[in-house]
């Protein structure tokens, strides 16, 4: 959005420039076009919108940039915690997602991925976490009997989850319980957590 300010700004800049030499033409007669030449003025303010318009772009892509490898680094992080089959996602509009398929996933390795998420940005949507098979862990049954209550604290801090898979888990119904809390889980992930 800044750089079509920017360049809006270098055209209306250039089009002042434009329309001053034409109203000197229609003003003096004589002038002719070659006469009307750019001013060292108007030179020098086209430039500066030039080099303004190209340092900020330049400073646009050095942001855009670091941010790109900060969240390939957490990205690498993560999948490295959530172990075989395991992705960290976002959808479009920014908040995260987690799939875990690793079945030796604990407790621990949770409270893990959630502080990396929080150190990288605290106020970090999470709208989904699934527990589910991928291919490298098919042929094991779907239990990660690491997963206990002591999770489910770390998921309630997580308001904005809004699909939630926790089946072959061992947390506990009074655990499932105090999940439905959560205000903005569906209708399927609330089935889920009830049976």
């Amino acid at each position: 959005m800044l750089t079509l300010a920017e360049f809006v700004f270098a055209m209306t800049v250039a089009f002042a420039i434009d329309s001053r030499r034409r109203w000197r033409i229609a003003r003096r007669p004589e002038m002719t076009a070659g006469s009307a030449r750019l001013s060292l003025g108007g030179l020098l303010i086209l430039i500066s919108g030039l080099t303004l318009f190209f340092g900020l772009i330049a400073a646009e892509y050095q942001v855009y940039q670091r941010f790109r490898d900060e969240v390939h680094q957490l990205q690498t992080n993560v999948v490295k915690l959530l172990g075989p089959d395991g992705e960290f996602g976002s959808l479009t509009d920014g908040s995260i997602t987690l799939l875990i398929c690793d079945r030796s996933f604990d407790d621990d390795r949770f409270a893990k991925v959630a502080r990396l998420i929080s150190d990288w940005k605290p106020d970090a949507e999470i709208c989904q976490v699934i527990f589910s098979s991928g291919p490298a862990t098919n042929d094991t049954p779907p239990a990660w009997s690491g997963v206990t209550d002591r999770s489910v604290e770390l998921l309630l801090g997580w308001r904005e989850l809004k699909w939630l898979s926790v089946d072959g888990s061992a947390i506990s119904a009074e655990g499932r319980q105090k999940l439905l809390t959560l205000p903005q889980l569906d209708e399927i992930s609330r089935q889920g957590l009830m049976h």
